[in-house]
């Protein structure tokens, strides 16, 4: 850093800064930051730039105790909250004396911008556990169960022997109930979530000594969480590291045998791990309930090749097989046909005959818009529909229910391909995928009746509707005429 321009800055000749390059700027930042002369060069450009060039002052003197005053009238008057990075946060945290009440009062901000911060805002905690008591009150007990449970769960994996100090017994403490003075009492405690409180449990198993803990804590979810991933924690792979850069997946033989020791309990309640038990750990799991859950697979399973349809990992994996089950039996017990079997596959799911009705193991969809499928007469009605997506936006796992059409529409006279598109446009859509005889066979078949459609009472429907009843059986790849540019899996780098 040239000398001339830090004596510059300390005589209040501060032009040229407006002028820097951004690498000029981020370095004198850092030069001044650093520089023993700090308070010096400070003081002599702040009072001329604090309102022409705040972000610069800002980026000097945030962190620095004696300029509290100046850095919360730049926060309030020009950059608002919304500015500070974690960064910022942990340095005011760490560097100042007002930085904790600064983050007490901004906690539900912070929680809201960026929930990772909080475990540094633990470890801040436990460096000085005498002068943060204030801190431990807000969060030991915090009425956001999830931010509670953060806190717990920092504790067990890194601070255990606190865990009996900072709470009587921490089990207790696993719903909204919180056994204060003059707590208003309720019948119906809000419970801690689901994923939280299994996650909670594992630690435990893993960190504390005292196994009666994890006991404790298993038996209240197999109890309060009639389904949970609590088997699906045990069996996992552990993470074992084999180099700096190298880490392993490996089987945990404890967990196993801890799994084993209540395999059954595990195996019913497991709402993620059913099917992987099945296959892999069921040597403990009770015959009956083995044929039980074989029963209802079996339906997924190619005569061809005796294998289970690849589609129901992820309808396991993704919490939808009590869904799945529930739909089986109530679709069977509303058909007069009780024929079940295989019908065909396609690039995104695979399709099964549920007598009346077809099941569809969906795997993904080619469409990822907020809306997939728009509700028309021309299109298949879905009795059932759940889809899982990723954080893109994207559909990883389903299930669709729709009525069995047995009548191809390979026949129809071509017109009525013409008609179909036609009308499709005139309700706003168009379709990028093909009507007939496309590379994974036909998406479109032909109700029994045209008073099946997806209708309302009122709608008055084409008399070319009415002979040939044809509808699109593939909800996807169905778009708004205005959208050019759909969100779409054969264009996407996902």
């Amino acid at each position: 850093m040239s000398f001339n321009t830090i004596e510059y800055l300390k005589k209040g000749k501060v032009d040229f800064v407006f002028s820097l390059t951004p690498y000029d700027y981020d370095n004198l930042i850092q030069y001044i930051r650093k520089s023993n002369e700090r308070d010096i060069i400070i003081n002599g450009f702040l009072e001329k730039l604090l309102d022409k060039y705040y972000r610069f002052c800002f980026a000097i003197i945030y962190d620095i105790d004696k300029y509290q005053e100046q850095t919360l009238y730049i926060l309030n008057k020009y950059l608002g909250f919304n500015y500070l990075t974690k960064t910022h946060l942990l340095n005011i945290l760490h560097n100042t004396t007002w930085g904790k009440e600064f983050i007490k009062s901004h906690l539900t901000e912070i929680i809201q911008k960026d929930e990772d911060i909080l475990t540094d805002i633990f470890a801040f905690i436990f460096q000085d556990l005498d002068n943060n008591y204030d801190l431990i009150k807000i969060f030991y007990l915090h009425d956001n169960l999830h931010i509670r449970y953060l806190f717990m769960a920092f504790i067990i994996e890194h601070h255990p022997e606190f865990i009996n100090i900072i709470y009587d017994d921490f089990t207790k403490y696993l719903t909204s109930v919180t056994y204060q003075e003059y707590e208003q009492l309720t019948f119906l405690p809000t419970l801690m979530d689901m994923e939280d409180i299994c996650n909670l449990a594992i630690l435990s198993y893993q960190h504390l000594p005292n196994k009666n803990i994890w006991l404790h804590l298993k038996e209240y979810i197999l109890t309060n969480y009639p389904e949970n991933t609590l088997a699906g924690k045990l069996l996992q792979y552990d993470y074992v590291k084999v180099s700096d850069s190298c880490y392993s997946l490996v089987e945990n033989p404890d967990k196993i045998k801890e799994f084993n020791q209540d395999a059954n309990r595990l195996f019913q309640s497991s709402i993620d791990y059913k099917l992987i038990i099945y296959n892999h750990y069921s040597e403990n799991v009770s015959k009956e309930l083995l044929e039980q859950f074989a029963k209802i697979i079996a339906l997924f399973r190619k005569k061809e090749t005796g294998k289970l349809d690849a589609n129901l990992d992820g309808i396991y994996y993704y919490h939808l097989g009590h869904k799945l089950q529930q739909y089986i039996e109530k679709y069977l017990d509303l058909s007069h046909s009780k024929e079940t079997g295989y019908i065909n596959s396609g690039a995104t799911l695979s399709c099964y005959r549920l007598g009346d009705y077809v099941i569809k193991l969906v795997r993904t969809k080619w469409s990822y818009e907020d809306i997939i499928c728009p509700n028309l007469y021309l299109i298949a009605k879905n009795y059932e529909e759940d889809y899982i997506r990723d954080k893109h936006g994207i559909v990883v796992a389903g299930i669709e229910v729709q009525k069995y059409l047995s009548r191809p529409a390979t026949n129809v006279p071509s017109y009525i391909f013409t008609n179909f598109s036609k009308e499709l446009q005139r309700f706003g859509y168009y379709s990028m995928d093909t009507l007939i005889n496309g590379v994974c066979g036909d998406n479109c078949m032909l109700l029994d009746s045209y008073k099946d459609a997806d209708i309302n009472p009122h709608t008055k429907l084409p008399n070319w509707f009415i002979q040939y009843p044809m509808v699109l059986v593939d909800r996807d790849d169905i778009y708004k005429l205005e959208n050019t540019y759909p969100k779409n899996r054969h264009s996407c780098n996902y």
